[in-house]
């Protein structure tokens, strides 16, 4: 008597061999059309949308955030600590900026180089050398610098 398989048999393997793909992982972020803009962790790296390295240089996150090719900061305001040696450091001084992707090389008056990646909410975080961290807001129009003894902000 020859074997025939019914339909439930073939729904089962279906079910496994779809079940057996999964397992051996999926498609990384930024890979599938959307993954970029459909607020899910399509990887499971706990990184979601334009904020996953999956998706740098994706056309989805080149343009979400208006960032100058120049800026100027402005004021600057002591947000905590003692800013004695470092106060006036800002203010008046200007960076270049050049932006691939989501990528910003940050330059300042003296050559000196800086790197960071935005994420979607437009703020990005530069080391200046290993004592300074800067902390880009470019929807907010703003920085925070940040030493191991104070934090200053100004607007640009």
């Amino acid at each position: 008597m020859p074997y025939s398989v019914d339909g439930s048999i073939k729904r089962i393997v279906v079910v496994l061999i779809a079940i057996f793909a999964l397992a051996c992982g999926g498609a990384a972020e930024g890979e599938v059309a959307g993954d970029c803009t459909d607020r899910a962790d399509n990887d499971g790296d706990g990184a979601f949308d334009c904020d996953d390295s999956g998706c740098a240089g994706s056309p989805d996150c080149a343009g979400m955030c208006s960032v100058p090719t120049r800026i100027t900061f402005g004021e600057e305001r002591l947000v905590s600590g003692d800013c004695s040696g470092v106060a006036g450091a800002l203010e008046g001084r200007a960076i270049s900026i050049a932006q691939s992707g989501t990528t910003l090389t940050l330059t300042d008056p003296e050559g000196n180089p800086s790197a960071c990646t935005l994420n979607a909410s437009c703020q990005c975080i530069a080391m200046s050398g290993t004592t300074v961290t800067l902390e880009f807001d470019f929807s907010a129009g703003s920085v925070r610098v940040m030493t191991d003894a104070c934090v200053l902000e100004a607007d640009f």
